[in-house]
């Protein structure tokens, strides 16, 4: 060794050259191979962590832009829904769930434009879009100016009506298709996450082995970690599951809300029209099936309306409209609803004399509050019923008092939760959101509610709301 060593050295022609190559035989097969384990210990891991993120990251997109989509049909299904209800009766409480769709699917689509990347996807999207503006331009907007126009006839119209859902099944049907390759995007995606998976715990078992000085500790921290992990990822898999379920229940029931209008909206017209052949022909028996099927109809719509508010007030997006509003109105309103509804029930109705002349509001869900009292003493309490307006200081007092069993004390701020009933409703039926929502409306407007106890041995609820 000493002469090949001079002779290395003779060639390099220096020392140097001589100390540099037995340095490197000296680490020999074994130092190499560490020095390579040990640079695939530092760098392995942090590829398999980017390997595993992109995985999660592409996943998560996909179903970004599946529940885009899916909240841009159900824009369009509300749109739609809207302009149907607008027609058939004229009123101006059905241009909400249209306008409110429109924003949805124009919301949705410039939220896809940031986060579709595939051309085929893309170009599917613009056909969607292009088939909903189609219906919106050729029908909707139409269809508005005339019932705007007074042309009730003619948006009414077989022919228009046909248009109408023609052009409308196929804005249906190139959602469906959308919704058909978003799905097997996103089964392609998570393959790719447990790919990306498999992948990452291979990277990492071997940036463990590359440290065989230390593979027990490492092993050890690589199962603790693992588990802790594994013990998170199915927490976080119970908590989006049950965020999911919350989320898909409350869309559900807007949607479900939303379709029955439609039919509701069709036997209200039925009967209306019964109720003018009946007044026509004189026949009693038939005008007053009429008026029955008309109420009916009538309270199965406001019960569809106190759901979609239900939704709305749930997921915080109930706008309120600002109108000066007389309490008298509003409870005259309310009555002559129960009234069609309850034809045996009792209402006694007083006024302060001074009490304030207005209150500012919105008149549709304030007299849905009084109705809701209204019923709930009725259903829940007993006969005779009454409604006082009094001036509370400085608001305006509604009291819906019963002469029935009442509420006890202990009861009186739990009814108001959502889902809850008292201890007195006995086995009737009931949502257990009527007085939730009649709580959540009032509070919007700035006022209160509370339960007391009625000089007629029943319970008494009082509406307090700001003077306008």
């Amino acid at each position: 060794m000493p002469r090949l060593g001079c002779r290395l050295g003779a060639l390099g022609g220096c020392p140097g050259n001589h100390a540099s190559a037995g340095s490197l035989m000296r680490i020999g097969r074994s130092g190499t191979l560490l020095i390579v384990l040990g640079l695939a210990a530092v760098g392995l891991p942090p590829i398999a962590f980017w390997v595993n993120n992109r995985g999660e990251e592409n996943l998560e997109q996909a179903h970004d832009i599946q529940r885009e989509v899916i909240l841009g049909a159900m824009g369009a299904l509300n749109a739609e829904t809207g302009v149907r209800g607008y027609v058939l009766t004229g009123q101006e409480d059905f241009r909400e769930p249209y306008d409110i769709g429109l924003q949805q699917v124009q919301q949705s689509s410039e939220r896809l434009d940031g986060l579709v990347e595939d051309e085929d996807v893309a170009a599917q999207t613009d056909t969607v879009l292009q088939a909903f503006e189609r219906w919106r331009a050729e029908f909707a907007s139409l269809e508005i100016a005339r019932v705007g126009e007074g042309d009730l006839s003619g948006a009414r119209s077989i022919t228009a009506l046909e248009e109408g859902e023609r052009l409308f099944d196929e804005v249906r049907a190139v959602f469906d298709l959308l919704l058909v390759r978003l799905a097997e995007e996103t089964e392609e995606a998570e393959d790719a996450r447990d790919q990306a998976e498999l992948l990452q715990f291979a990277l990492l078992v071997l940036a463990a082995a590359a440290l065989a000085g230390f593979a027990a500790v490492l092993l050890a921290l690589f199962a603790s970690r693992r588990r802790q992990e594994e013990a998170l990822g199915r927490v976080r898999r119970e908590l989006a599951s049950e965020r999911e379920l919350s989320e898909q229940s409350k869309e559900i029931l807007a949607t479900a809300s939303h379709e029955l209008r439609n039919p509701l909206t069709g036997l209200l017209l039925s009967a209306q029209v019964l109720q003018e052949e009946a007044n026509e022909t004189g026949n009693e028996e038939v005008g007053m099936m009429a008026s029955e099927m008309a109420a009916a109809a009538r309270r199965a719509a406001d019960l569809v309306t106190e759901l979609l508010d239900f939704t709305r007030l749930e997921a915080g997006r109930m706008r309120l409209a600002t109108d000066e509003i007389a309490p008298r109105a509003i409870v005259r309103r309310a009555v002559e609803d129960v009234q069609m509804s309850y034809t045996d029930v009792e209402i006694d109705v007083t006024a302060e004399g001074g009490a304030a002349t207005t209150v500012t509001g919105d008149f549709a869900r304030l007299r849905m509050v009084v109705r809701n009292l209204l019923e709930n003493a009725y259903r829940y309490g007993a006969p005779p019923l009454r409604v006082r307006i009094t001036n509370g200081g400085p608001g305006v007092e509604i009291h819906v008092e019963d002469s029935g069993p009442g509420v006890p004390s202990a009861e009186r701020e739990a009814v108001f939760e959502r889902y809850q009933r008292g201890t007195t409703s006995g086995e009737r039926d009931g949502t257990g959101i009527g007085l939730f929502m009649s709580r959540g409306i009032v509070e919007m407007h700035g006022g209160s509610i509370r339960i007391e106890s009625s000089p007629l041995g029943g319970a008494d609820f009082v509406v307090v709301l700001p003077r306008g």
